[in-house]
């Protein structure tokens, strides 16, 4: 039910407009900054395929973290992600790599 309205409260409070607003574009204007993008296999709210487009569409230096299953948030305890090891330490690696002595 609220799902259609997440365009119109996007643009009316942030002047957003989604509609116009393409991965495959942005992810082109990353240039050299560091990234990862994570995402399940079997997401049932957003296709795998969403996310092969954007990967080869992406600079090459483009980190992916894929999990299997369909777990939209990537972790199973999202108001608790540090407890789902895996995850945290994806983060925290890929932290440690582009940010560690800034």
């Amino acid at each position: 039910m609220v799902k259609p309205f997440v365009p119109l409260v996007l643009f009316a409070k942030y002047k957003v407009n989604i509609w116009a607003i393409k991965p495959v574009k942005e992810i082109k204007k990353l240039g050299n900054r560091p990234a990862l993008l994570m995402h399940t296999r079997a997401d049932s709210q957003v296709p795998f395929s969403n996310f092969e487009r954007i990967i080869s569409h992406s600079p090459s230096h483009v980190e992916t973290f894929v999990r299997e299953g369909d777990i939209h948030f990537i972790t199973e305890n999202f108001t608790d992600p540090e407890k789902d090891t895996e995850y945290a330490m994806e983060i925290l690696n890929f932290l440690e790599k582009h940010f560690s002595g800034q």
